[in-house]
């Protein structure tokens, strides 16, 4: 776990895009972290149109996991549906120098404590390609358990991607 006890989350901001941008370093990185639902290079019109979207299809709310000068250093998006009290965590990155420190975890851990406490979901869900195994290890960690693993349902050059099913309840 890292040694930094203020981090906060918030809501995204336009201006946080600037740091988001850069953590989305080639191709792969792209596809791990957008399953191809972005056009990549990624753009702040591109972002902005995806969350105004997404807000209007599935109430999505996008959050910063800021540090203590609020500098953004991961960034997660949540679809939330209140009547079904369930939420669903999608398009998690952390800035790649932070990586392998704990942030993810510490963010994943600070959003669930926001979804279950403020919002008050039942159980949130989320999907992370089979590959991409510190981004499981790191939902393990928070709490998330496995619940399906579809193989090969997403393609990138030559690689065939499974996607994992997690949740973690109340």
């Amino acid at each position: 776990m890292d040694s930094n006890p203020s981090l906060q989350l918030r809501s995204y901001e336009p201006s946080d895009f600037s740091s988001i941008q850069n953590w989305v370093t080639d191709e792969r990185t792209h596809a791990l972290w957008s399953a191809g639902h972005m056009p990549s290079p990624l753009t702040a019109t591109a972002l902005a149109e995806k969350l105004l979207q997404g807000k209007a299809r599935w109430n999505d709310e996008a959050f910063v996991c800021a540090d203590e000068h609020d500098q953004p250093i991961g960034f997660a998006v949540c679809s939330i549906t209140p009547e079904k009290h369930r939420a669903h965590i999608k398009y998690v990155i952390v800035n790649p120098m932070l990586r392998g420190s704990g942030i993810g975890t510490r963010m994943i851990e600070m959003l669930l404590n926001f979804l279950f406490d403020t919002v008050i979901v039942h159980f949130v869900t989320l999907n992370v390609f089979d590959i991409n195994t510190s981004a499981i290890r790191c939902y393990q960690k928070a709490g998330f358990r496995i619940i399906s693993v579809t193989p090969d349902v997403f393609s990138f050059q030559n690689e065939q991607w499974g996607r994992i099913s997690m949740q973690k309840d109340r």
